[in-house]
């Protein structure tokens, strides 16, 4: 969507009172803003493939990203959680099916997501419908979600751990994946650590990419877009480290 946004400015179309559905990344304060000053607005909706739609977008919201859940279908709580590429505790999210038509039964799931779920009562046409439960600032702690695309935790480890050392040289700890804010737009940095000595960014950047988009023709789809964004770029500094000396393959910036 900011994408979408910059190109219509980019190329002087007027998409002002446009409304864009969003799902799939992180909404945050900067894209939002960016969106405003095209004079455009979103409805923010949360869903899993295996469950179908979670929660529709409040009208009344005090977050960006705030979703009414629907409760009627699912019920959820949360249990807090160390990430699996830092050390942060996270308000993990567990989910329960209440409707025998849900494509799966779930009891109980680690969705693999965290965010803030609350009750409030609000004055728009969902929370007059009687759904007081609202979650907001949506993430995700296993896998990347960047772009509108995600990859799992376990096909960034096997990139980070065994593809790239073997062709670039180095130890699985000389790289890492690291998910960042610039400006309204969400980019992946690959941080190679100078030990690794020259790299050729192009290659390297394919390697990755060729990496992501196989095994699937959903990953393939997900890697061609990134590469067709220019998502991805090549940063040389020391991987990120916590404080118990661990480097993680995966790192998400906050935001």
């Amino acid at each position: 969507m900011v994408r979408v946004c910059t190109s219509a400015e980019r190329h002087g179309v007027d998409i002002s009172g446009s409304v864009f559905l969003t799902g799939g990344e992180p909404i945050t304060e900067a894209k939002v803003g960016l969106l405003r000053e095209s004079g455009v607005s979103i409805c923010p909706n949360y869903a899993m493939s295996e469950s179908g739609p979670l929660g529709g977008g409040c009208a009344d919201r005090e977050a960006v990203d705030e979703i009414h859940l629907y409760y009627g279908k699912v019920a959820m709580f949360s249990q807090p959680r160390v990430m699996t590429h830092g050390e942060t505790a996270v308000d993990a999210l567990y989910l329960i099916t209440l409707l025998p038509e849900t494509p799966k039964i779930m009891l109980n799931l680690e969705t693999g997501d965290y965010g803030e779920l609350r009750e409030r009562r609000c004055n728009c046409l969902l929370g007059e419908l009687g759904l007081r439960y609202h979650l907001h600032r949506i993430r995700n702690y296993e896998k990347l979600t960047t772009g509108g695309m995600h990859f799992l935790g376990s096909d960034v480890i096997a990139l980070i751990e065994e593809a790239l050392p073997s062709a670039y040289g180095g130890q699985p700890t000389d790289y890492q994946l690291a998910e960042v804010e610039d400006g309204a737009v969400t980019r992946l940095d690959l941080v190679v650590s100078p030990r690794v000595g020259e790299v050729d960014e192009k290659a390297i950047v394919k390697t990755v990419l060729e990496r992501l988009g196989s095994g699937s023709r959903g990953n393939h789809m997900m890697a061609a877009h990134w590469a067709q964004g220019g998502t991805l770029r090549l940063v040389r500094a020391h991987p990120f480290t916590t404080s118990e000396g661990k480097i993680p393959a995966l790192k998400v910036l906050p935001r």
